[in-house]
């Protein structure tokens, strides 16, 4: 999976990504959400809560049900805790482009576990 999002991150053209997968759908209005916060130029990522549903649509559970945690803390806070746990769901995420070309691309776990 890391190979093809690396793939499709270096033939993007926009300096925004968020990703979309296959069994994944977002709110209409997420990435006009989203968008603002990249306003200010020392924000690079932005996520939110995320859904699972089943085939009708009926949400079975949130992930990320609070975001207090994450109010006025540092990034180094924020940082040690995802050493532990990736709690940004990768269809609520949206990134800075160049940001992710930084750090390499997409890094796929060789142990990979849902939030």
């Amino acid at each position: 999976m890391g190979e093809t999002y690396n793939k499709a991150l270096q033939i993007s053209q926009g300096e925004l990504i968020a990703v979309l997968e296959g069994n994944d759908f977002w709110p209409a209005d997420k990435l006009e959400k989203q968008f603002p916060a990249f306003e200010r130029k020392e924000v690079v990522l932005s996520w939110g809560k995320a859904a699972v549903t089943n085939s009708r649509g009926k949400t079975l559970w949130i992930i990320s049900k609070s975001l207090s945690w994450f109010k006025n803390r540092t990034r180094i806070e924020v940082l040690r805790k995802l050493l532990f746990h990736n709690f940004i769901p990768a269809c609520a995420a949206m990134c800075c482009k160049d940001a992710l070309l930084s750090v390499g691309g997409f890094k796929q776990p060789e142990v990979y576990t849902l939030c």
